[in-house]
């Protein structure tokens, strides 16, 4: 036997010994196996990038071809990924899925190739969990949701039938994410020439939020100049363009400043003042070969990604007449002005006399943050998402209007008009008196102008371009000028933004928005001292979790007994009480999603029922066991409840859990499944979350898989300030429950995607 048939025998049997069933292509599970057996430090995330560099066609095997440049290349870089891979999906009935996924350079997730739809502002990315089967997916974010997935390991492509996720559904009066396999749905890829993706390119992208203090990025408009094979972006109003950039850019040996041939090339997309290579860059986007902009990531200096929307040309036609200072598309106008609440800072809390503080339509900021270009009042429905808190001290208000905004209608009927007013004049119908069983309706009326700095309304957000919220704050602050105690406002209508500041509670909300008043309060389900815990199993005790590294100090027995000294996420610092172990320390009160802990303290519920409008309280104590019943009651019968914290822990050692003291939280949801009893509680600010058991990104939902499904998580991994709590963490975490009866017809269902 020759010298090259025994050099093709070695190389042969090397590649045998990684393809264990034999298929002519090396798997993830196989390439593991043998480098794990070969050295304990091959670990999952090493395995991944391995995999990732030498699978250069990126179908998650190694086949022959690729592992003989794995093998004859010393370094790993000298082989590069081929030329711009482009899939396209089509035949889906979701029409929102269908269209062209560019291979995004640099990105990957779970160790494969990124893919992004500049039509459809979503990716194509491969998704590999523990104890789920492998899957391409799509998706406008890069996480484990899903809205439509194709089970493979191999390229998305593949054969196979598409499963598209159709949103959360009624079936049986029972709600149910719909899944439906479309035979008709394939994934091809393509060869695209260059000026077919520059004419796939949007002709316009705008991009509302916050950059900095400059404001928004703004408009941008398609121009006929092509730079790098890309198509060049033009802003009427910031006189700058968007254009694309190859050559990596910086100071030369010679001392000029210029391209870099010997560097690594940059391909990403930058703003300037005019179009040339070598320039530099306002802002720039991320490593990309995508013939849009939006193709790329961007970023605020704070880290916070930017969301670019392509609007119908349709709605945001050129001006015929430009104005050099303006936008290039045509403005809103003036509209109505409410004599008693003045466009100035009097009319705003007194720390914000800001001189950068301007008025702006709340037609116009809905118009630039719809997406589409059009106004919209409550967009597709009121949702809790909605109510955003800004800056100002109303979470009390923002709590009770994203309670009240699970229900459809009944926000919308305070309002006249129901549809957005390009006059800017809203009759807003409020409740000023409920007491004694009487109660005065008022009509408040408002114009749409609310104080903006840097483009962006400083109290109330907008959630997908929506007024309502705004506009239903501004109208309150309006009607709370006079004494607020007992029910009774003293209607002038002179209030302002300030009158936020003397506080308030849910059910006052409440009862302005609803005409009802009468509240059954639950609570305290605890005394202020700590609790007293016993270890259900053998505990490895450490120092503290929260620190870098840790030192393990022994094991708490099972049965041992412990007095809780502090609390971090899932971990209880103790002092023992009783049992085998070290005397302090730190244990898990969960692991993987199993209790391994549990508190033994008992604290006695009471029920307050108060004197109608005397502010007098018979207290009744009742059983535990009782009230959890009466709080699925609550959530059945769609009552509206009002929660607070307790303040048995100090405030810095509640926000580590994500929990803020003085702050209203809209109660949800509660339901029991599997023996867990699992409340649902919503942060009014749209983000800050629980980060102890249970946070959206526990592992305990995976495993405990009958859980996620009853909770529907459709906010799960989305920072978007609802989370859950185990019902035994909640009783311990919140001191008190406010319940106002509430009947309407039935809770909105929750459309959103979930993977």
């Amino acid at each position: 036997m020759g010298e090259g048939s025994e050099g093709h025998e070695a190389v042969r049997s090397a590649f045998d010994r990684f393809d264990v069933d034999q298929t002519g292509s090396i798997s993830r599970d196989e390439l593991g196996g043998l480098l794990k057996s070969l050295s304990p430090e091959w670990d999952d995330a090493a395995i991944d990038q391995m995999l990732s560099t030498v699978d250069l066609s990126g179908d998650g095997q190694i086949q022959m071809q690729e592992f003989l440049q794995w093998i004859f290349y010393d370094d790993p870089g000298l082989f590069q990924a081929g030329e711009l891979k482009c899939f396209c999906i089509e035949g889906c009935s979701r029409k929102d899925l269908n269209g062209h996924y560019v291979l995004e350079q640099g990105t990957k997730y779970c160790g494969r190739p990124v893919y992004y739809c500049a039509k459809t502002m979503k990716y194509l990315f491969f998704n590999r969990r523990k104890g789920k089967p492998d899957q391409w997916q799509v998706h406008p974010e890069l996480n484990f949701r899903a809205l439509c997935r194709l089970r493979t390991s191999k390229e998305p492509d593949s054969q196979g039938p598409w499963v598209v996720n159709h949103g959360l559904q009624d079936v049986g009066g029972k709600k149910t994410w719909v899944w439906e396999q479309e035979d008709q749905m394939s994934c091809r890829e393509v060869d695209l020439l260059a000026e077919e993706l520059r004419a796939s390119a949007p002709p316009i992208i705008h991009q509302p939020l916050t950059f900095g203090k400059t404001g928004p990025l703004g408009l941008y408009r398609k121009t006929d100049q092509i730079f790098n094979d890309r198509p060049v972006y033009y802003s009427q109003k910031s006189k700058l363009y968007i254009f694309y950039q190859k050559a990596q850019v910086g100071k030369r040996a010679d001392g000029t400043w210029g391209a870099l041939p010997d560097r690594d090339k940059m391909n990403r997309w930058k703003r300037y003042y005019y179009v040339k290579e070598t320039c530099p860059a306002i802002s720039f986007s991320s490593a990309t070969q995508g013939f849009s902009p939006i193709t790329a990531t961007w970023r605020t200096r704070d880290g916070e990604v930017l969301k670019w929307t392509c609007p119908d040309p349709s709605k945001c036609p050129e001006r015929k007449v430009k104005d050099p200072d303006e936008e290039d598309l045509e403005p809103v106008p003036a509209g109505w002005k409410d004599p008693d609440f003045p466009h100035e800072s009097s009319s705003c809390k007194s720390s914000d006399q800001d001189k950068e503080f301007k008025w702006l339509r709340a037609y116009e900021l809905s118009r630039n943050l719809s997406g589409d270009f059009t106004a919209t009042l409550f967009g597709e429905g009121t949702e809790p998402a909605d109510a955003c808190q800004g800056a100002i001290c109303n979470c009390w208000l923002m709590a009770a209007i994203s309670k009240l905004a699970e229900y459809p209608g009944v926000i919308e009927s305070l309002f006249s008009p129901k549809e957005a007013s390009l006059e800017g004049k809203y009759e807003i119908r409020l409740c000023k008196e409920f007491t004694g069983g009487k109660t005065e309706w008022t009509v408040v009326t408002i114009d749409d102008y609310l104080p903006c700095k840097y483009g962006k309304p400083i109290y109330a957000k907008f959630h997908k371009g929506k007024m309502y919220v705004a506009l239903l704050e501004k109208a309150i602050a309006k009607l709370m000028d006079g004494d607020k105690q007992r029910g009774r406002l003293t209607f002038e209508g002179k209030g302002t933004y300030a009158s936020f500041f003397s506080g308030g509670m849910n059910n006052f909300a409440w009862s302005m928005m609803t005409g009802l008043y009468g509240y059954t309060c639950y609570g305290p389900p605890h005394g202020e001292d700590r609790a007293q815990w016993q270890a259900l199993e053998n505990l490895a005790v450490t120092t503290d979790p929260s620190e870098e590294e840790t030192e393990e100090l022994g094991v708490l027995g099972a049965g041992a007994t412990i007095q809780e000294v502090e609390l971090w996420r899932c971990y209880v610092k103790f002092q023992k009480m009783s049992g085998e172990g070290p005397e302090e320390g730190w244990v898990p009160s969960y692991i993987l999603g199993r209790r391994v802990a549990k508190r033994i303290s008992k604290f006695p519920w009471h029920i307050y029922v108060p004197e109608p409008f005397e502010g007098s309280y018979d207290a009744k104590p009742v059983e535990e066991e009782w009230v959890w019943e009466k709080m699925m009651e609550f959530d059945k019968d769609n009552s509206l409840v009002d929660v607070s914290l307790t303040y048995r822990r100090s405030s810095a050692e509640l926000k580590q859990d994500g929990l803020l003291v003085n702050h209203g939280y809209t109660w949800l949801h509660a339901i029991e499944v599997d023996g867990w009893r699992m409340v649902c509680l919503r942060n009014p600010w749209g983000r800050w979350e629980y980060r102890g058991p249970w946070n959206d990104l526990d592992d305990a939902w995976d495993a405990n898989p009958a859980v996620k499904a009853a909770c529907f998580k459709d906010n799960y991994a989305r920072d978007d300030g609802i989370f859950w709590m185990e019902f035994d963490d909640y009783k311990y975490n919140f001191k008190s429950m406010t319940v106002m009866p509430f009947a309407v017809p039935k809770r909105a269902l929750n459309s959103e995607d979930e993977g």
